[in-house]
C-alpha cells in the first residue's frame, strides 16, 4: 500500500486560506440566510452548525473545514487575490458551500443518516417537511446570491448544472442500492463522480475563470476536481468500515449503497447462481469488504486517482496561479480523511 507523507496539517499557507475565506463566506451565508423567515432561518443555521438559544435562534459558524470555498481560492488566502476580485471570490465560495449544504440536508434523509458530524442530522431535529423546504429554500438563495457578481448568467448555468449533476448522481445510487441494477467499478466511478467530483470540479473551474485563467485550465481544474472527488470519495467510503458511525453517520454496509471496498469485495468473492447460497454469497462479500486487504486495495485506488488530481492541476497555468499551494491542498483533503482510519497517514 502507498502512503504519501509529503504533506504538513500545520502548512501556515493552507491553514490561513481556510480561515481567511471561512471568515469571508460566513456573513455572506449568514445574510443569505435571515429573509427566510424564523422558522426555516432556525432550520437552516441549527444545519450550518448553530446552537439553539433560549429565544429559538442561533448563532453559528460554517462547520468543517470549508474545504469547497477553499478551492475556489484555489488553495491560496483570499488576501493574496488581487482586490478586485475578492469580492466575487467571496460570494462564489458562499454559494458553492450552500449547495454542498443543500445536498447533505436532502442526501441524510434519503440515506436515513440520523447523525452528521457528531450531532443529530437537521431532518432528525426538525422533521422531514421543514428540512426539505428549507433545502428548497436555499437554493432559490443561492441564486439570489449569484446575481451580485458580475458575471452572473455564465456562474448560475454553472452551478445550476452541477446541482442537476448530484442530484442525477444521488438517483443512480438510489437505482444501485435498491438492486435494479449490479453495481460495477464503472456504475461506482459514474455515481462518485457525479455526487462527489461534480461540484469539487465546479470550484475549481469557477476559481481558475475568477482570477483568469483561460479554457484549457478550466478543463484541467475540472479534471483536477474529477480526479479528487474519486479519490475523496474511497476514502469516505471505508471512513464508513473502519470509523465509528456514531461519529461520522455513515451507516452505507447497512444500507446496501454500493461502496468502493464492496465493489472489490464482491470481485473477489466467486458468483454463486443458486438461490439457496445467494444469501451466503452476499455475507461473503461484506465480511470481505471489511479485510486489511479490500481497505489497502481500496486506499491505493484512492492514492491513484490523487496522483492524477495533482497531475491535472500542473496543467493549470496563469499568471498568479501557484500550483503548490493547490497540491497541497489537495494532499490535506485526501489525508485528512485517510488519517482517520491510516494513524500514520499525517505526519505530526
Amino acid at each position: 500500500m502507498k502512503t504519501d507523507h509529503n504533506v504538513s496539517t500545520d502548512d501556515a499557507s493552507t491553514q490561513f486560506c481556510f480561515e481567511e475565506i471561512r471568515d469571508a463566506i460566513n456573513p455572506i451565508i449568514d445574510a443569505s440566510i435571515a429573509p427566510l423567515g424564523p422558522v426555516l432561518a432556525k432550520v437552516a443555521r441549527y444545519h450550518l452548525g448553530g446552537i439553539e438559544g433560549d429565544q429559538g435562534n442561533a448563532e453559528f459558524a460554517v462547520q468543517g473545514k470549508a474545504l469547497r470555498p477553499a478551492l475556489v481560492t484555489l488553495g491560496r488566502p483570499l488576501s493574496s487575490l488581487p482586490t478586485k476580485i475578492r469580492e466575487d471570490v467571496s460570494i462564489t465560495a458562499a454559494a458553492v458551500e450552500m449547495i454542498h449544504q443543500w445536498s447533505l440536508m436532502v442526501y441524510d434523509i434519503i440515506d436515513n443518516d440520523e447523525v452528521r458530524r457528531g450531532r443529530s442530522s437537521t431532518w432528525a431535529v426538525h422533521g422531514i417537511p421543514l428540512t426539505l423546504l428549507t433545502a428548497d429554500a436555499i437554493q432559490a438563495q443561492v441564486v439570489r446570491m449569484l446575481m451580485r457578481l458580475r458575471n452572473t448568467n455564465i456562474h448560475v448555468e454553472i452551478l445550476l448544472e452541477t446541482m442537476l449533476k448530484l442530484v442525477s448522481g444521488q438517483a443512480c445510487e438510489l437505482v444501485l442500492a435498491q438492486g435494479a441494477e449490479g453495481a460495477d467499478r464503472d456504475k461506482y466511478i459514474g455515481v462518485a463522480a457525479s455526487k462527489t467530483g461534480a461540484l469539487l470540479s465546479t470550484s475549481l473551474a469557477l476559481g481558475v475563470m475568477l482570477q483568469g485563467g483561460g479554457d484549457a485550465d478550466v478543463d484541467a481544474a475540472t479534471r483536477v476536481g474529477h480526479h479528487l472527488g474519486l479519490s475523496w470519495q474511497a476514502s469516505n467510503d471505508l471512513e464508513g468500515i473502519w470509523c465509528d458511525s456514531t461519529q461520522t453517520g455513515k451507516l452505507s454496509l447497512r444500507q446496501g449503497k454500493s461502496t468502493l471496498p464492496l465493489i472489490f469485495a464482491a470481485e473477489d468473492v466467486e458468483s454463486v447462481s443458486s438461490a439457496n447460497r445467494a444469501e451466503s454469497s452476499s455475507e461473503q462479500v461484506r465480511d470481505r469488504s471489511r479485510s486489511i486487504e479490500i481497505r489497502d486495495r481500496t486506499v491505493e485506488f484512492s492514492d491513484r486517482e490523487l496522483s492524477m488530481a495533482l497531475a491535472a492541476s500542473e496543467e493549470i497555468d496563469f499568471p498568479g496561479y501557484h500550483q503548490k499551494d493547490l497540491a497541497t491542498l489537495l494532499r490535506l483533503i485526501v489525508r485528512q480523511s485517510q488519517s482517520k482510519y491510516l494513524p500514520d497517514c499525517l505526519p505530526r
